[in-house]
């Protein structure tokens, strides 16, 4: 199976001043545990990834998640997935954020991606790809 793949960044809204770029962990996992659960994923075509950031200086601040498409190797197109910083939704509670993301070619032509942010709230999303099969 081809794997779909979305480019996006994750940035948090730090008032004025920028973090430091090595002082985040960022871990991602594929998949599910149970071999079952996975295997009807991959018969549905289904992706599972869980990215898990860490760091003590992202307790409450607000983030943006921005997806970037890319054509033939040329970037086509930028879109916001989640901007928290202009919303009054406080910020993270606690020194991380869990990003769950199913990705499933809906269409002959899209690709479906739901995210979820440390379970609480979510957002689906529809970008155009090429075929696969």
């Amino acid at each position: 199976m081809k794997k779909l793949s979305i480019l996006f960044g994750v940035f948090f809204y730090v008032c004025s001043f920028a973090q430091e770029a090595d002082s985040v962990s960022l871990f991602i996992n594929y998949g599910v545990s149970s071999v079952e659960l996975q295997d009807f994923l991959a018969f549905k075509n289904i992706d599972y990834y869980t990215i898990r950031i860490i760091d003590e200086k992202i307790k409450g601040k607000k983030f943006v998640i921005v997806s970037k498409e890319y054509w033939g190797q040329e970037l086509t197109r930028i879109d916001t997935v989640t901007d928290l910083s202009k919303t009054r939704i406080p910020g993270l509670a606690n020194d991380s954020l869990i990003i769950t993301v199913l990705t499933e070619k809906s269409e002959k032509d899209s690709l479906k991606i739901s995210f979820k942010y440390n379970r609480l709230f979510g957002i689906i999303k529809k970008y155009h790809t090429t075929e696969l099969f």
